[in-house]
């Protein structure tokens, strides 16, 4: 089911093994879709950089990009669509035509709690 990029969806998981506050409550494409924003079901937002999806992406094309070498994201990159996909995952597309990867809940929580280069930069 596609969903509008810019309209956040409802993520429905009742079997899952995960934490009931670390259930994925909605994801939507933020800041003009540079970022996934990933909201928890204990309140907590969280949003992945475009690039880190992009180059993390489950689908065989990204497999093979890690395993040759090859996994450098395009320059200004960013999320244009969002599929549901079932109860336990979200569909993304990208602005370089990709749009295979299956991204479960799973690797959204750990995709969240992953360090940037952006998270050390102080603004002034």
């Amino acid at each position: 089911m596609q969903r509008e990029a810019t309209a956040p969806f409802a993520a429905h998981h009742p079997h899952t093994s995960q934490p009931a506050d670390e259930a994925v409550v909605s994801v939507e494409i933020a800041v003009a879709g540079s970022r996934l924003a990933v909201t928890f079901a204990s309140g907590r937002v969280a949003t992945i950089p475009a690039d880190l999806l992009w180059r993390r992406c489950p689908s065989a094309a990204g497999r093979r990009r890690r395993l040759h070498g090859g996994n450098f994201a395009p320059h200004d990159l960013a999320i244009t669509k969002l599929n549901a996909i079932g109860h336990y995952a979200v569909n993304i597309g990208f602005s370089d035509g990709h749009d295979r990867g299956i991204y479960p809940w799973r690797l959204l929580l750990e995709l969240s709690s992953q360090r940037t280069p952006a998270d050390f930069i102080i603004a002034s």
